[in-house]
């Protein structure tokens, strides 16, 4: 079961990002990367060809001029300054990066985030 984030280190559970977090996550493309949760509860709209999807996220800007995500990143899990899983991240920019909150989507899959101790 995969609960190290490499460079982070070991999950402790499970969080909800709130507005001025200090988040991390590990990409495969850009590797370690800070931000800040600048918005939660934003609605983004991501496009499958012809069709439109709504979806509840959270906003994260990188710190120090540096984008929190970059092509290729995409499912990385977003971790708290506790080490707890707060969100995956699925869509950005050099500006902004979005993250879907962590809890909610185990809860619709019926799955659970097991720690060691």
């Amino acid at each position: 079961m995969f609960t190290d984030v490499p460079e982070i280190g070991s999950l402790s559970g499970l969080g909800e990002a709130t507005l001025g977090d200090l988040v991390s996550k590990f990409g495969r493309t850009t590797g370690l990367t800070n931000g800040r949760v600048t918005a939660v509860n934003a609605k983004v709209n991501v496009h499958f060809g012809d069709k439109e999807l709504s979806i509840n996220a959270f906003e994260i800007a990188g710190i120090g001029g540096q984008p929190f995500f970059t092509g290729g990143d995409g499912g990385a899990p977003v971790v708290d300054s506790d080490r707890r899983l707060v969100g995956i991240v699925f869509a950005g920019s050099v500006e902004k990066s979005f993250a879907v909150p962590v809890e909610p989507t185990l809860q619709q899959l019926g799955l659970a985030l097991v720690v060691e101790p």
